[in-house]
């Protein structure tokens, strides 16, 4: 992404800002002496509102390569276990977001409902959402479930401890770079991002962002519609009815894209 690219939204993110603290010196929630800002304007304003084009990807992965990914996964010879069973979780819950699903915790699994539950904190949306799960998505769940019984967490990261360890010590010693970043329990997108690049190969470039892309695309192209696609991944509806009215959960109609998206992947495999 050029600079150009981020200029836009390092304007729009300090707008925000000044606005918040221009607000919070009179907000009633706010009422604390510590937190005064007396900012007696947005400094922001006066820059002009920059024209540049936002970055859009156009990578996604053809049912041939999603098909060898696959395969290659599948076989347990070319990414660690966890990384396999992941990529392959990930595309049979139809390109769920990667974050989503390697920080999803066991208790949010819900077998016998087939919901795999997103909660706010660490959906982007923040908002809880639920996954409609294929069979092949459960059989994959109850396989970490089974291989971490002590876990919390579907994907722990085996090496958390030993990291938080170098964490602190770093940070007691004030040698942490500025670009560190804390280790969480769950194995982290880095790590599957490192996985994915190391082991690719006879094959276009491709990160975990485009995964969302290649469901969204390759569904279009098995005739689900764009409306369920948006709904199985939780893209927010901005018109009045979706926003206001509509609380149905669509959940038979979800269901009855992810078996047929399901029954394409395992063509794939097989």
């Amino acid at each position: 992404m050029s600079p150009n690219t981020c200029l836009p939204e390092v304007r729009s993110y300090m707008c925000a800002l000044f606005s918040w603290g221009m607000k919070s010196d009179k907000s009633p929630v706010m009422d604390v002496v510590q937190s005064k800002f007396d900012i007696p304007f947005n400094p922001v304003t006066a820059i002009p509102t920059l024209a540049c084009e936002s970055y859009v990807g156009e990578r996604y992965l053809s049912f041939d390569e999603l098909g060898q990914l696959l395969k290659d996964a599948h076989s347990g010879e070319h990414f660690i276990h966890d990384i396999s069973v992941f990529l392959k979780l990930v595309f049979f819950c139809c390109g769920q977001r990667p974050y989503e699903i390697l920080a999803a915790k066991k208790e949010h699994y819900n077998r016998d409902a087939q919901l795999l539950s997103i909660p706010p904190e660490i959906a982007k949306t923040k908002k809880w959402y639920h996954i409609a799960l294929s069979p092949s998505a459960i059989e994959l769940i109850d396989e970490m479930c089974l291989r971490y019984p002590e876990s919390e967490y579907l994907f722990p990261d085996i090496r958390y401890e030993s990291k938080m360890e170098g964490w602190i010590t770093k940070e007691k010693e004030g040698t942490l770079k500025k670009n560190s970043v804390k280790p969480t329990p769950f194995i982290s997108t880095s790590i599957l991002s490192e996985n994915i690049r190391r082991e690719r190969v006879d094959m276009q470039s491709f990160t975990p962002r485009d995964f969302r892309r290649t469901f969204k695309t390759l569904g279009g192209q098995i005739k689900l519609s764009k409306e369920i696609r948006d709904r199985i991944q939780n893209h927010n509806k901005s018109d009045v009815s979706s926003k206001h009215y509509d609380r149905y959960d669509y959940f038979e109609e979800k269901m009855e894209a992810v078996l047929k998206w399901e029954s394409v992947l395992l063509n794939l495999i097989n």
